[in-house]
């Protein structure tokens, strides 16, 4: 990754993120804090700008093909006490990548996100988070060169189908060899 990487004279290298950009980690274990649906979905998101709208939110969530439920609930906005219980760990991990995608930060660094995920909503994270980078932001208004440049790291405990086609680089981590890069695409090589 251009411009974030530190070598060392080992052959080493240090993970360096400028401090002026926004980075959001995305555990694997989704949390969720008291209030609406909506609410947590725009949790930390600054409220003078149009991130946290509705109409970005539900379309954000339906690319990520939450079920219609959920959508009703979050553009509904009303405090019922229920809508937590209900969550599978598949609802909870799509909404837990929704929150960050709504946050819209520029670096991404999720753990996991498709650990609760069928193979064909796996595919289908790893194809928003690919338009994520690729637009700079997902349903943002305003000119594309206006906006930074998003970057995406995501670990896995395997890489196929959708994930291995759209990463720019897939790293091998292991406790014996550290990591070693197993694919990049041709444009980065």
């Amino acid at each position: 990754f251009p411009g974030f990487e530190r070598s060392t004279a080992s052959g080493g290298g240090d993970l360096f993120i400028p401090p002026h950009l926004r980075t959001l980690h995305v555990s694997k274990d989704p949390l969720f804090v008291q209030g609406t649906l909506l609410y947590n979905l725009c949790f930390g998101v600054p409220k003078d700008t149009d991130l946290g709208s509705v109409d970005r939110v539900l379309s954000i969530c339906k690319r990520l093909r939450l079920p219609q439920h959920l959508l009703d609930t979050i553009e509904a906005n009303e405090l019922t006490a229920n809508w937590l219980s209900m969550l599978s760990s598949t609802e909870a991990a799509l909404l837990h990548v929704a929150r960050a995608l709504v946050a819209n930060p520029e670096i991404l660094i999720l753990h996991k996100p498709t650990l609760f995920l069928n193979n064909e909503l796996a595919d289908n994270m790893y194809t928003v988070l690919k338009e994520f980078v690729e637009q700079r932001g997902l349903e943002r208004s305003g000119a594309f060169y206006e906006r930074r440049p998003r970057t995406c790291l995501v670990t896995a405990r395997r890489v196929a189908g959708t994930g291995a086609q759209v990463a720019d680089a897939v790293f091998s981590v292991t406790k014996d060899n550290g990591a070693e890069l197993v694919q990049m695409l041709p444009e980065h090589e």
